[in-house]
C-alpha cells in the first residue's frame, strides 16, 4: 500500500490543526495497530519526533508486524552512533535512514560515504536518504551522496517535486520518491476564519481550494488525500494523525475511486505558483 502512517504527532503536539494534543501511549498503540491490522505497512518517525521512535519501536516488539512494517527514520546529527540510537530505540532493522536536513547531510559530507557503508554491512539500515524542503535540495544532496530515497512534500498547494526535470533524475538516478505533508500540517483542512494571522497570505487560496472542493463534490480531506495518492511517481506517502477516527477517515478515502483527470488538471492550474511563505511550513511565523 502506497498510504503510510506518518508517527510525529504520536510522540509530540504537532499541526497547525491540532486540536487534540498528542495522545496517550496506549492510543498510540492502537493507532498503529488498527493501520497495521487495515494493510497500512509502513511508517514514518524521526529521532526529533519526541518519543516516536520509541513508541514505533515499542509496538513493533509487541506485535507480530516486525518483518512485515517497514520503517522509515530520520536523523539530524548523522554519525554511525546516532543512528545505533535510532536502531535501539526501533528494534529492527530501519529501512529507509534519512538526514533530516539537507545541510546536515552537506556539514557530514566528508564522512558520510563510509559510515552509510558500515551501517549497511552491519544490517543496520537499508537505504539511505535525505528529507527535503525543496526540489533544488534534491539536487544538492545528489551531489553529497549516492542517495536511495528522497523525501518531499507534496500537496494541492505544493506538487514541485513533480516536475518532470526532477522526476527524470530521479528515474535517471534510480531514486526512490517518498512524500509528506499531504495536508500542509493541517492547512489544507481549515476553514479562512480559523487561519492565524501569520498565514493571512493564504486565505485566498484557501478559499478557492474550498471552492473547488464544493464544486467536486470532495472535502477538504478527500480531494488532498486523493490528489496525492493517485501520482503515480511517488512509492509512499506518508498521512499522520492524532485519534483513531482520523485514521479511520483516511483509510476510508483510501478505498475511494481515482480522481477525474479534469480535476486534477484544475489543481495544478489554481495551484501552480504559491509563494514558499505557504507552502513551506519552516518559513511560517508563528
Amino acid at each position: 500500500m502506497k498510504f503510510g502512517l506518518g508517527t510525529v504527532q504520536l510522540g509530540l503536539e504537532y499541526g497547525i490543526n491540532n486540536r487534540v494534543g498528542k495522545p496517550s501511549e496506549y492510543n498510540a498503540h492502537r493507532i498503529i495497530d488498527y493501520a497495521y491490522k487495515n494493510g497500512v505497512n509502513s511508517l514514518d518517525t524521526a529521532a526529533a519526533y519526541g518519543s516516536s521512535e520509541s513508541i514505533v519501536g515499542k509496538f513493533i516488539r509487541n506485535s507480530e508486524a516486525d518483518p512485515e512494517i517497514k520503517v522509515s527514520t530520520k536523523i539530524s546529527d548523522f554519525s554511525y552512533e546516532n543512528a545505533m540510537n535510532s536502531f535501539y530505540r526501533l528494534g529492527k532493522k530501519i529501512d529507509y535512514l534519512l538526514f533530516h536536513e539537507l545541510d546536515n547531510l552537506i556539514r557530514n559530507s566528508a564522512t558520510v560515504s563510509p559510515i552509510v557503508e558500515k551501517l549497511k554491512k552491519d544490517s543496520i539500515i537499508d537505504k539511505i536518504g535525505v528529507s527535503i524542503y525543496s526540489p533544488e535540495d534534491m539536487m544538492s544532496a545528489c551531489n553529497y551522496l549516492d542517495i536511495d530515497i528522497i523525501q518531499a512534500p507534496f500537496n494541492v498547494f505544493d506538487a514541485r517535486i513533480m516536475k518532470p526535470d526532477y522526476l527524470s533524475i530521479m528515474k535517471k538516478s534510480h531514486i526512490e520518491l517518498h512524500t509528506r505533508s499531504v495536508f500542509l500540517q493541517g492547512l489544507l483542512l481549515m476553514e479562512v476564519s480559523e487561519i492565524p494571522g501569520y498565514l493571512h497570505d493564504s486565505c485566498k487560496y484557501i478559499d478557492k481550494y474550498n471552492e473547488l472542493c464544493n464544486e467536486t463534490g470532495y472535502t477538504q480531506a478527500q480531494l488532498a488525500f486523493l490528489y496525492v495518492r493517485d501520482n503515480n511517481a511517488l512509492s509512499h506517502f506518508f498521512v499522520g494523525c492524532e485519534t483513531l477516527e482520523q485514521l479511520h477517515e483516511n483509510l476510508e478515502i483510501n478505498k475511494m475511486p481515482h480522481l477525474a483527470n479534469a480535476i486534477i488538471c484544475e489543481i495544478e492550474g489554481l495551484f501552480n505558483d504559491l509563494p514558499e511563505s505557504i507552502i513551506n511550513p519552516s518559513l511560517w511565523r508563528r
